[in-house]
């Protein structure tokens, strides 16, 4: 067969766009990446070609905003670290409530009186910032002030979020601290958008 003589790039190129197109020829309007209408293997190649050339631009666009966006936590991170610890039911009001649990360590030796933390989950290999969350969390409120190098532990209710019914290590965890108010009135706050 013509797919056999194809070197292992092109046939992979061509299974690719296949698996992409899902087999069939169609054109959205204004979409480069939903254009499917090659014909021959060579079509199939250069569209896929093409195609992972846009989202290789895109990741890297992708990775250098996220980094961008994390050194905007870095003023914060500096007094407190946010952790993921564990995943727990516990017992809320008569009712049994799968929890994620966060560790909030202070790194200061100033009180600390509240955090507001957002915590995003996505699928390891996901790059798309508006895309591909599978859990979230919202921590707004310390149940106690924070002495200096305290440590306290947050429950966060997760309900049947999707990334529970995946392996811990197809997670991406991502902790954005935006608020810290310390015991003295002082306050760090930074924009989350």
């Amino acid at each position: 067969s013509q797919l056999n003589r194809l070197s292992v790039e092109d046939k992979g190129l061509v299974e690719g766009y296949v698996n992409r197109s899902r087999g069939q020829i169609m054109n959205v309007l204004g979409d480069p990446l939903l254009q499917f209408s090659a014909t021959t293997f060579g079509e199939a190649i250069e569209a896929q070609k093409y195609y992972l050339e846009i989202l290789a631009n895109a990741k890297q666009q992708s990775e250098e905003a996220a980094q961008k966006r994390a050194l905007r936590f870095e003023p914060i991170k500096k007094f407190v670290n946010v952790k993921l610890l564990k995943h727990d039911v516990i017992n809320i009001n008569g009712k049994d409530e799968k929890v994620a649990v966060y560790r909030i360590a202070s790194k200061t030796d100033k009180r600390i009186k509240n955090i507001k933390v957002q915590i995003n989950i996505r699928k390891q290999g996901d790059f798309l910032m508006h895309v591909g969350t599978i859990g979230h969390c919202h921590i707004s409120q310390l149940y106690k002030e924070l002495g200096a190098f305290e440590v306290a532990e947050i429950a966060c209710v997760v309900g049947d979020q999707e990334y529970l019914t995946m392996p811990e290590d197809d997670w991406n965890v991502i902790i954005e601290p935006y608020y810290l108010e310390f015991s003295d009135g002082n306050v760090i706050e930074v924009e989350r958008f």
